[in-house]
């Protein structure tokens, strides 16, 4: 399928895409059989006719290259792989206030988890905040893998949601390693939206 020299990156591609939601993978008698998810065939278009920093994570995230320098909080993951934990470092846009994206490094490594803005309903934080309702009051972080892969990706996201979530109110600790909903809701667009005029 890929040439000798771009295997290794091609499977990590398909791995990527199966983790995103973008790719179904079902087993057969004569292996797997792999498709589009029809769900996000139009996110997969768009996909195709824009040019996307493939940094970002979820791909469907909007890029956000203009990051304040000095964070608004900087946290630790709880696990240590490999001798080190990662560091969190959450950023907010120069050009857009309430434009969020988060800087995980490991070591020498370091990629961007973009979170976008709890006004957008379509950012990860809007979902993730959406999603959060239709789970149980006491919840655990394993708990939020019920949000669904387009939501919680893998457990770096996962990360970062309970921090910003909780940062921002929509979330509290709850004792433990249990969190709450709290009643903070998300910001509603401004009514000029819902306005028509006839001219």
């Amino acid at each position: 399928m890929f040439p000798k020299s771009e295997r290794g990156a091609g499977k990590r591609a398909i791995k990527d895409l199966i983790k995103w939601n973008y790719i179904i993978t079902k087993k057969t008698g004569c292996g797997d059989h792999v498709s589009l998810n029809p769900g996000l065939l139009n996110d997969i278009r768009n996909h195709l006719d824009h040019n996307v920093d493939s940094g970002d994570f979820p791909p469907r995230a909007r890029p956000i290259s203009d990051l304040k320098t000095q964070p608004i909080t900087v946290t630790r993951g709880e696990k240590i792989v490999k001798g080190a934990a990662a560091e969190y470092r959450y950023h907010e846009s120069a050009a857009e206030p309430g434009l969020y994206a988060c800087l995980v490094s490991v070591r020498n490594q370091q990629h961007k988890i973009v979170l976008g803005s709890f006004s957008d309903p379509d950012s990860l934080l809007a979902r993730a905040v959406r999603g959060l309702d239709s789970i149980k009051p006491t919840f655990t972080k394993a708990d939020l893998n019920s949000l669904g892969p387009q939501i919680v990706g893998n457990k770096q996201p996962v990360h970062a949601i309970v921090d910003m979530l909780c940062k921002f109110g929509y979330m509290r600790s709850a004792g433990g390693k249990k969190y709450a909903r709290t009643s903070k809701q998300l910001p509603r667009p401004p009514m000029d939206r819902f306005l028509q005029t006839d001219q």
